[in-house]
């Protein structure tokens, strides 16, 4: 073959090498979603499916290298067979995936075989890839080094693509068993395409063993490949340490990340991607680089400790670049893709050293071991193999079982100093081959990176508990520099976990309702309970299900938080048992500083704890619950999405009593209208009789159950509000009557029908809501659920229940709500206020609301209908304010939103004409 057709054959081989870099992590993408699905989305689980997954990855190396010298002059057609199997496996997983779905997963040994059976042959086959076609590539043994960068370069470089594509393009419009299908095409055409090569050319040019021996040049072999594998064998601790640090950085980068811009998928897709570019920079340089003695292997290792430590240094700045970063893009959709880019280039820049010297180091390793032109795949398989077995432990213990007992910054650390001992065993077996002068540098710059990780300072964790990346707008210190924006208040409790970082803060310019201090659990910088914004919305998730249920025996909820919703399920009398089903073991040790506020939910003896996913409990058991609570953070989060799933509400259905009711919580804040709708047609997709309730400003609850809500049903909530009189969890609520709670109904019945053709339904195989959710996090949308109706745009809070309650009632009663809960929920106030004025404009409430000095109820009225409508206390009676509301409103609405406006208001006008 002539040196221009060699060039296109290598030019067509690294092309298609690239396009299966970007298949392989699309597929590992796509099945740890699904693997996730079957083993619940607990650390441990996460774990293991990246175990299997290297695991077969090294069993692939290893098996495929010693193939290579059985199959030397048919690696072509080998490698085809490889690739087309793979995308064969690729196309078929959705269905593997549905036999699996019912298989019961109650153990460690279980776990592990499903996942092997779900993915382990093609792990072991991609494996399998790089010893092929290093082998089958490689022209001799000196061309060996920069055959095998090239290949590792440009098919890891296509894999740090695949991380984009399918985070940010492929998962989020095809959903997973389409990509699977459209990625195990690629596969299939490679595979063809490179065993119609070996059919049609036979074998790659291979030369004789004598010619492309090293000692067939009559040179002496170095200390690296003298004979004797026992002197390379050295090689291989550096491959395996350099595989547990790698995996164990690449675990840090994701959560130090998240912490830094939001743990949302795309955050993950981009750490990801950055990372895989980072490694397979390092491998490619090491194939341009034409002189490597030994001891570059050494010098590597020395200049990646050092590195290393600079980065370390910078993290505790990375939440306030970040945030400012974010400053400079607006919130459109556009911007959207600017700002991610923006942070791909910055973040890459800023790994690029330190990560690209960790990818150099196993081509190094491949280099300075290979001896013969026979023997490359099988060298590149027992590097690769040792190599993952490392990144396999890395996962295990750096990703998972170290975070239990250290912080972040201490596995950071522990790390480095890794990287320090491997430089020191590399130094001790290159000892004779170095000068005297070498010897002494070497061993002081060893001594000095050791020294300098064990005495360097702990990074500030209060940087990480703040959580700006939920400000898109410069805040007051945002250009003042990162120690400006350092927590100022007392933090009570502080981990980092295998799943996730808890903290508890103290914030002092809050008070709860008690009027004592303020606490708040964060949960990857993202506030997710507090003793003053969400005490309604923790306090109404437990009342509203349990009055409504009839009989509330047993109860479950998913997400523990601070334990407020669950402490209100034991304070009834009827409930005996509660299920409390939380994942992450840290939330609960920070529940125990909310006691005082939780009423001691984890010391009462109805409290049953289930330390596991809620997927994975519900499959697992056959319990029937009168009340289940589902009350996750938010759907952005990567991996909360789950629990708001068609497959999820119809596990809750089967397990739900005939009577009993199922709360879910949601927000409306950081949603889009789209991303509402989503939410509320999944949910209705299997509980069709809904009814959503308003907590607080933008938080939610969706109760649903198999019986609808009827005129019993109401005399039974009465009925069970009376029973409970004496219930502190109700006093501390401070609500007086069920017609408080009722009036937080906001939309339900025929109302919710109007989105059933919009906005589709959220699967776990169709996974929109985390990506949409995502977008709107960047756009910061922020939507009020009694805006959501296509057919009714200004739709104002119904009252359908309080209408039905008061419906048998010689005369309604106005309704109030406490004056702190007006505060934050204006709109609805405003609503019940006009209400209370048709019903009696005598009564105390409306003389209140409408005589008030401060016209605090006046400004809401003006909020409800957009201007200043002069409302004084004598001059109006109920057809002039609807005829003053009237004409004001033309001036600011259009008219298809007046028409939804008057419908309400002329349903009120009736009710208080009928009194």
């Amino acid at each position: 073959m002539n040196a221009e057709n060699r060039s296109r054959s290598n030019a067509l081989y690294i092309t298609l090498v690239f396009a299966t870099g970007i298949t392989a992590l699309v597929f590992q993408n796509t099945w740890h979603r699904y693997l996730t699905y079957l083993l619940g989305s607990q650390s441990q689980a996460t774990a293991i499916i990246i175990s299997v997954f290297l695991g077969g990855m090294s069993a692939g190396y290893f098996l495929y290298g010693h193939l290579t010298r059985k199959f030397r002059m048919q690696l072509f057609k080998l490698y085809g067979v490889t690739e087309f199997l793979i995308g064969i496996w690729a196309i078929f997983s959705p269905r593997i995936y549905q036999a699996l779905i019912d298989v019961p997963v109650s153990s460690f040994l279980m776990e592990i075989v499903v996942a092997l059976i779900f993915f382990g042959v093609p792990t072991v086959l991609m494996g399998g890839t790089l010893p092929v076609l290093t082998q089958a590539l490689s022209k001799d043994v000196h061309s060996a080094t920069k055959t095998h960068s090239r290949i590792y370069g440009f098919n890891t470089f296509g894999a740090a693509m695949g991380s984009l594509l399918a985070g940010f393009v492929l998962l989020p419009v095809l959903g997973l068993p389409l990509t699977l299908f459209f990625a195990g095409l690629i596969n299939l055409i490679v595979g063809g395409v490179f065993y119609s090569l070996g059919a049609i050319q036979g074998s790659p040019e291979q030369p004789t063993s004598e010619s492309s021996s090293i000692y067939a040049e009559g040179k002496k072999p170095s200390h690296a490949t003298s004979s004797g594998e026992g002197k390379r064998r050295w090689l291989w601790g550096v491959a395996f340490i350099s595989g547990f640090v790698t995996i164990g950085l690449e675990t840090l980068m994701i959560r130090l990340f998240g912490l830094s811009a939001g743990s949302s998928s795309y955050s993950f897709s981009v750490i990801i991607a950055i990372f895989i570019f980072c490694i397979a920079f390092g491998g490619y340089l090491v194939g341009k680089i034409k002189s490597l003695p030994p001891c570059s292997i050494l010098i590597l290792l020395l200049a990646n400790g050092f590195t290393l430590i600079a980065l370390f240094c910078s993290v505790e700045t990375w939440p306030y670049y970040a945030h400012v970063i974010r400053t400079y893009f607006s919130q459109t959709p556009p911007a959207f893709w600017a700002y991610h880019s923006t942070l791909f280039l910055i973040l890459g820049l800023v790994l690029l050293i330190p990560i690209s010297l960790c990818g150099a180091t196993l081509p190094l390793c491949f280099h300075l071991a290979k001896r013969e032109q026979s023997g490359l795949g099988s060298e590149t398989g027992n590097l690769y193999a040792i190599n993952t077995l490392g990144c396999v432990m890395g996962s295990m213990l750096a990703g998972y079982y170290l975070l239990y007992a250290y912080d972040l910054n201490q596995v950071f650390l522990f790390l480095i100093f890794l990287v320090g001992l491997s430089a020191l065993f590399s130094l001790y077996k290159l000892w004779s081959s170095l000068g005297s002068r070498q010897r002494a540098v070497f061993s002081g710059v060893c001594l000095l990176l050791l020294l300098t990780v064990l005495r360097q300072p702990l990074w500030d964790n209060q940087y990480f508990t703040i959580g700006l990346f939920r400000f898109p707008t410069p805040i007051a210190n945002t250009f003042k520099g990162y120690e400006a924006m350092r927590w100022p208040y007392p933090r009570f409790y502080y981990s980092d976990g295998p799943a996730a970082t808890v903290s508890v803060t103290y914030e002092e310019f809050f008070k709860n309702k008690k009027k004592q201090p303020a606490l708040a659990v964060q949960i990857n910088a993202k506030t997710d309970g507090s003793t003053f914004h969400d005490f309604y919305t923790q306090q109404l998730s437990a009342h509203i299900p349990l009055l409504f249920t009839e009989h509330p025996k047993n109860a479950c909820i998913v997400g523990f938080g601070t334990g407020m919703t669950a402490g209100v399920i034991t304070q009834y009398s009827e409930v005996e048992r509660l299920d409390l089903i939380e994942i992450n073991p840290m939330i609960l040790e920070a529940g125990r500083l909310f006691e005082r506020f939780n009423y001691r939910v984890l010391s009462n003896p109805k409290t049953h704890v289930v330390g596991t996913d809620a997927f994975r409990f519900f499959r697992s058991n056959d319990q029937v619950y009168d009340v289940i609570i589902s009350e996750p953070s938010n759907p952005w989060m990567a991996g909360v999405e789950n629990v708001f799933s068609k497959e999820f509400y119809e596990l809750v259905h089967q397990h739900l009593h005939e009577k009993g009711r199922f709360l879910q919580w949601f927000h409306g804040y950081s949603l889009s209208v789209d991303t509402l709708r989503l939410i509320l047609n999944t949910y209705r997709s299997v509980f069709p009789y809904a009814y959503v309730f308003q907590f607080m400003r933008h938080d939610y609850g969706i109760l649903g159950s198999k019986q609808p809500i009827t005129k019993e049903s109401l005399q039974l909530f009465e009925k069970k509000f009376r029973a409970e009189q004496n219930n502190p969890a109700l006093k501390d609520l401070g609500f007086q009557g069920i017609e408080q709670f009722l009036s937080l109904e906001r939309i339900s019945g025929n109302a919710l029908d109007e989105f059933s053709e919009y906005g589709g339904v959220h699967t776990l195989e169709n996974p929109k809501l985390g990506y949409w959710a995502g977008r709107n996090l960047f756009t910061s949308s922020t939507t009020n659920v009694i805006h959501i109706g296509r057919n009714n745009p200004m739709a104002t809070p119904g009252v359908a229940l309080l209408n039905q309650w008061q419906s048998n009632m010689k005369k309604p009663v106005p309704v109030s709500l406490p004056e702190d809960l007006c505060g934050s929920i204006p709109l609805t106030c405003a609503i019940l206020n006009l209400r209370n004025f048709f019903l009696d404009p005598n009564t105390v409430e409306s003389k209140f609301y409408f005589e008030s000095q401060n016209g605090r109820d006046r400004k809401i009225l003006n909020y409800l209908i957009g201007g200043q409508v002069p409302v004084s206390n004598d001059s109006f009676d109920r057809k002039q304010l609807l005829k003053e509301i009237r004409r004001h409103a033309l001036r600011h609405y259009s008219a298809n939103r007046l028409v939804g406006m008057e419908k309400h208001l002329k349903l009120i006008h009736q009710l208080g004409s009928q009194s």
